[in-house]
């Protein structure tokens, strides 16, 4: 198809998919699952039951939806009450890992605090990992 002049084209309207719910059950070794708690037992041991953190789950490319391990950034902007999630820590994370290696969601503790359901900030974060 040829055109006469580039205005004739015409931009597609933006289309909005909403997607499913978060997954319900994840599939996960027992490495990284074993590794998550110890984290969680130290972070609570040194900083107390108050303080957050937070990991990236990691996968192959060769199996995706199967987490393998948990990667720790650096948690510089982890705070007493809230933690925030970049796209440039990010990047500077997945850069840092082998080829075949990918980060495929997160995970956080709320320490003591008595969250049972991710927090709007959790939300954000989880989008932000997630649009990465």
């Amino acid at each position: 198809m040829r055109f006469r002049s580039l205005s004739e084209l015409k931009r597609p309207q933006p289309c909005e998919i909403s997607l499913a719910d978060l997954p319900q059950d994840i599939a996960m070794s027992q490495y990284a699952k074993a590794k998550a708690f110890k984290i969680n037992e130290l972070i609570r041991t040194i900083h107390e039951d108050s303080f957050e953190w937070y990991g990236y789950t990691l996968a192959t490319k060769d199996n995706p939806e199967l987490i393998v391990d948990i990667g720790l950034p650096k948690n510089d902007q982890n705070l007493l009450d809230y933690t925030t999630i970049g796209p440039e820590r990010i990047a500077e994370f997945q850069e840092s890992l082998p080829d075949e290696t990918f980060i495929n969601g997160w995970l956080h503790s709320h320490g003591a605090l008595q969250f049972k359901h991710f927090s709007s900030t959790d939300e954000k974060n989880n989008l932000t990992v997630l649009d990465f």
